[in-house]
């Protein structure tokens, strides 16, 4: 029988606002590996929260192994009805758990944006409970936990969220920047296209930078619209 790891999401605050119209309906997730979604599990979703949310919710992680699972990976997202939109996530490093007092701490932890700078943060208790046990201790006093910026966790990000990597209006910016018949050319059909495009390039090349995979799109829709001037 193997140790459990149980993680009870207190609260996040001063989350960036993601919303266009409204306020954040934030949910969080969790998970020991950020590259398996099916992995990841996730708290109820909290209405019209906006940037300051009560979750106390309890999840918790089966056949958890400190030898080789050293890091647990948070997100938190705005439920939309269609796709739903990132509004930060973080890496926890295990060891700090590992080390405190029965294996149980209640921490602060920095949240990140997309871009990767640092705002907000979430509360939570991270709890061992050994094989064989099924009572978790309690931690001790809520302390300033350690969080890290991990890049392989970010560029999965980049496939799962890329409307958060590449917003409309800075397509539409590099759409208008070109000559004018090809503005004309252009209708709002394809403006959505162009979206489509742009998307579908990061999915294709993870690897790539934001600003190549943009270019790479805005070529396409250039060369599409100067075929169809030419007919």
């Amino acid at each position: 029988m193997a140790a459990k790891l149980q993680i009870t999401i207190h609260k996040a605050q001063d989350l960036e606002d993601v919303e266009r119209f409204g306020k954040n309906d934030p949910y969080a997730r969790i998970a020991l590996d950020a590259a398996v979604d099916a992995d990841f599990q996730r708290t109820k979703t909290i209405p019209n929260a906006g940037k300051n949310v009560s979750w106390e919710e309890t999840l918790t992680i089966a056949n958890f192994n400190p030898q080789t699972q050293h890091t647990l990976f948070v997100e938190v997202l705005d439920r939309e009805r269609h796709d739903d939109d990132l509004i930060a996530f973080t890496g926890i490093p295990l060891q700090q758990v590992l080390s405190a007092p029965d294996q149980a701490f209640r921490g602060r932890f920095d949240l990140f944006k997309h871009i990767g700078s640092k705002k907000g943060e979430i509360t939570l208790s991270i709890v061992v409970i050994p094989a064989g046990k099924t009572e978790a201790p309690l931690p001790g006093n809520e302390k300033q936990g350690q969080s890290q910026f991990y890049s392989a966790h970010h560029e999965r990000l980049k496939v799962v969220f890329p409307k958060q990597y590449v917003p409309d209006g800075e397509l539409l910016k590099l759409i208008n920047a070109q000559p004018a018949h090809v503005r004309e050319e252009v209708s709002q059909d394809g403006v959505k296209d162009a979206v489509k495009a742009v998307k579908k390039a990061i999915k294709d090349a993870v690897k790539e930078s934001v600003k190549k995979a943009i270019k790479k799109a805005i070529k396409k829709v250039v060369k599409k619209a100067v075929k169809r001037r030419s007919m």
